[in-house]
């Protein structure tokens, strides 16, 4: 895993995570449901094992969900803002 050396500049108080850094795996990181995705996510073929190659480190923020992970992160959160649902995407 090696560290890109792009700045991260998204930062948004009212998101469903918390953003830090930016990281390329050239191997890139399998996909699975998340612990909080929907039944019908989890009946998917992942066997197939799709990959990201790029994402955000992030840490979900109290209240959101985790729909999916990239090899063991966090990587389609899910939150509300008041009365919205926020969903976030933090790969490439």
């Amino acid at each position: 895993m090696t560290r890109a050396s792009f700045p991260v500049d998204y930062k948004d108080p009212h998101g469903p995570v918390k953003q830090y850094d930016l990281r390329v795996v050239e191997e890139g990181l399998v996909l699975e449901p998340g612990p909080d995705a929907p039944a019908e996510w989890r009946q998917l073929d992942w066997g197939r094992k799709p990959r990201v190659y790029w994402y955000h480190v992030v840490t979900p923020r109290e209240g959101s969900r985790v729909l999916v992970t990239a090899g063991g992160h966090p990587l389609l959160v899910a939150g509300r803002c008041g009365r919205a649902r926020w969903p976030s995407s933090r790969a490439r």
